[in-house]
Order: structure tokens, then sequence, then C-alpha cells
């Protein structure tokens, strides 16, 4: 039992340094995109149908909360579709 313990441990120890560390982009700007352009005409879509959306929302806070939703969830679609090498 000891050793097979002492083997999954080494198992372990080897797969964790042998595999690379991968690193998150969070800060995604135009010129890290593969398509800076189109990551930028995007990002500008999502901004002024968010000012749109919050524009209609004459105070409703489950408005408002609806609009940052869709308006991060464009952000995230932005970045997916056109910064895909990130």
């Amino acid at each position: 039992m000891a050793s097979t313990k002492h083997t999954l441990a080494l198992t372990l120890i080897t797969l964790l340094t042998a595999t690379p560390q991968v690193n998150a982009q969070a800060n995604i700007t135009a010129n890290n995109c593969a398509d800076a352009s189109a990551y930028t005409t995007c990002n500008n879509d999502v901004s002024n149908n968010g000012t749109s959306c919050f524009n209609s929302c004459n105070g409703s806070t489950s408005c408002l909360d609806n609009c940052r939703c869709t308006i991060h969830q464009g952000y995230i679609n932005c970045m997916a579709s056109v910064c895909w090498n990130q």
C-alpha cells in the first residue's frame, strides 16, 4: 500500500511539473487580437447599444441590470469572436 501511495505521489509530481503553465489573459486589448479592427468595432457597437439600453430604462433597476448583463455578454462575445488567439 505504501508503495502504491509513493508511486501515485511521484506520478502526480511528474504531471504537475511536466504540464506547462496556462497564463490567462485578463485584460484583452485590440492590438493583441487576431483582428484588432473588428474587435474595436465590435466593442464600440456593444457600448453604443448599451447606452441606448440604459437610456430606455427610465431608471428601472431590473432594466438596468438586464442592460449590464447584455453589455458584459456582448464584450465577451467580441473577445471570443475576434480575440480567439489570446
